[in-house]
């Protein structure tokens, strides 16, 4: 019980450390409400302290809305106190301030960090990491194709990705996800073999022939077959015929299997 009562006691001391250093901290936004005519994110501090965020002060990325952070850990700054209400008023876009300045200080290309996905969009993903904007472009999700990014990112999702580049005049990071992954042309030696008939699936259908994925990242290219007509998502079987890893090239012809009757399953 009396860990209890020392738990519910607000620190206003710590508070009043805060306002007086300028740290920044963290804590988890548990709704949204309207203040003086004014939408603020409501921050539980310790103690049961109240904390409000103005949405002036909430330091939203493009497309983001204040409903996005409800439930996620955000940073924060003391900038005033309501004692006698019992509310402390905060700002995040302070906070991120100056975690992109620290965060500028020490990240540098092929380093590794943790970023929280903003938004997914049409080409890339938004990533906030340590209060600077990374992007994450979809090539740089997988080795193998991603139909769907939405199966692999969600807004509020937190990633370990590398960083790719550093463009502080841009103010942004390019980072990618599948540099932290095994890459898998260094096994293709062992795995393929010319001549060998392997199961894949059709990547894209060009022109001039198919693009069959036989495992994530590794692609074969094809010419069309006269008696098939495979569309992406097909199984089909190709017979290797050139298989030279060090450039990143297989090059193969489709195979009739029992699966394919007349051209068509």
């Amino acid at each position: 019980m009396a860990t209890d009562t020392a738990a519910s006691i607000p620190d206003w001391p710590a508070v009043y450390r805060a306002l007086q250093n300028g740290t920044a901290a963290w804590a988890t936004v548990r709704g949204v409400e309207e203040i003086h005519g004014q939408e603020c994110l409501v921050v539980e501090l310790a103690g049961g302290l109240k904390g409000t965020v103005p949405l002036s002060e909430a330091g939203l990325w493009p497309g983001q809305g204040l409903l996005d952070l409800v439930g996620q850990s955000v940073p924060y700054r003391v900038t005033a106190l309501d004692r006698s209400g019992g509310v402390v008023i905060l700002s995040r876009r302070q906070a991120l301030e100056q975690l992109a300045r620290e965060t500028w200080g020490t990240v540098a290309g092929g380093r590794e960090i943790e970023a929280r996905v903003v938004r997914v969009g049409r080409r890339l993903a938004v990533l906030e990491a340590g209060g600077v904007t990374a992007l994450l472009p979809y090539s740089e999700l997988s080795h193998g194709f991603v139909a769907d990014p939405h199966t692999i990112l969600a807004p509020g999702l937190t990633l370990r990705v590398m960083v790719l580049r550093c463009e502080p005049a841009a103010r942004r990071l390019i980072v990618s996800l599948k540099a932290l992954a095994p890459d898998p042309w260094l096994a293709v030696p062992a795995r393929y073999a010319v001549g060998g008939r392997y199961l894949g699936t059709v990547h894209t259908v060009a022109e001039r022939g198919l693009f069959v994925e036989l495992e994530p990242g590794v692609i074969v290219r094809t010419r069309h077959h006269r008696d098939l007509e495979p569309v992406r998502g097909d199984h089909v079987v190709v017979r290797l015929a050139v298989c030279d890893a060090p450039r990143r090239l297989l090059w193969g012809t489709l195979t009739v299997s029992g699966r394919w009757k007349g051209g068509r399953r």
